[in-house]
């Protein structure tokens, strides 16, 4: 986060050198970057042993906010802050909340070191700034959402982003109909005022590209034919809400707009099962940057 604190901010006084220490500590990680005051002012505000302790972090990491145009983050009442509560929220990792970290939490990482690999160290390492959680389920998630939600929005300053993003499939069966539980999502998240995304698609499965799917079939033939009944769907709203891990269901939709998705005739029960860690294992380097813009 690009962050931009007044030069009164109580953070800066004397007394709460612990706390600025702290703040300080997290742009040393590279979790934050203080944007305002500028370096120079800085120097002027910090006291000679922090300065020559945190100066080069401070001036170095600076020079990133101002190149890359980014929006700064600014907590409202800055010159009344608690310096305390804005220590410990900057120090927690960003939480990103999915079903199921070993699938949807992989997947997403994996998209990110292709689209954005500069977030990569965010996502990776010891020195990681981004914490995965799962939860279990789409049904757990408005659960865990007001769990770990509690603790963060406690000590969020007001004005800064919650640093918490929930990202869930939509399980809907056809475009513009999200399922119940994705909805019960997206209102927790709002009520706990966290950001969210659900999935456009109806699953994180349905955003992988037909090449790395068919390379991912040639490692397990016992799957080519579920593949390559997918891969006919391609360019359609079928491709895109087809129920990837089960297959559509042998009994006939009751719903006409879902059966209309389908050509008359597709075969039912062709599903990958729960799959996608061994796709990532076994073809992830099949998904490409050009290969993932054009799926989605």
């Amino acid at each position: 986060m690009d962050l931009s604190l007044n030069e009164n901010c109580p953070i800066f006084k004397t007394g709460n050198e612990r706390h600025l220490h702290q703040l300080l500590d997290t742009i040393v990680r590279g979790s934050h970057i203080l944007a305002h005051p500028e370096p120079a002012r800085l120097r002027q505000i910090l006291s000679n042993e922090t300065w020559n302790v945190y100066g080069t972090f401070i001036t170095n990491t600076y020079k990133g906010a101002t190149t890359a145009f980014r929006t700064l983050a600014h907590p409202v009442n800055c010159d009344s802050c608690d310096p305390d509560s804005l220590a410990q929220f900057l120090n927690r990792p960003t939480v990103l909340l999915v079903e199921n970290a070993r699938s949807e939490g992989d997947f997403i990482e994996a998209v990110v070191s292709r689209l954005r690999p500069r977030l990569n160290g965010s996502l990776r390492g010891a020195r990681a700034t981004v914490e995965v959680y799962q939860g279990g389920g789409i049904g757990e998630l408005p659960r865990e959402i007001n769990r770990i939600s509690e603790r963060y929005i406690r000590q969020r300053p007001d004005g800064l982003p919650a640093r918490f993003l929930v990202v869930a499939d939509s399980d809907a069966k056809a475009p513009g109909r999200p399922s119940r539980a994705a909805n019960r999502v997206a209102k927790a998240a709002r009520d706990a005022s966290v950001d969210f995304h659900i999935l456009q698609k109806r699953s994180i499965e349905n955003y992988i590209p037909d090449e790395a799917l068919d390379a991912y079939a040639r490692t397990r033939p016992h799957l080519q034919k579920a593949v390559d009944a997918i891969m006919t769907l391609s360019g359609s709203a079928a491709r895109d809400h087809y129920p990837v891990k089960e297959g559509l269901p042998v009994s006939i939709s009751k719903s006409t707009e879902v059966e209309s998705l389908y050509p008359a005739g597709f075969p039912r029960g062709l599903g990958l099962s729960n799959f996608v860690g061994d796709f990532l294992a076994e073809a992830r380097e099949h998904l490409t940057k050009q290969n993932l813009i054009k799926r989605d």
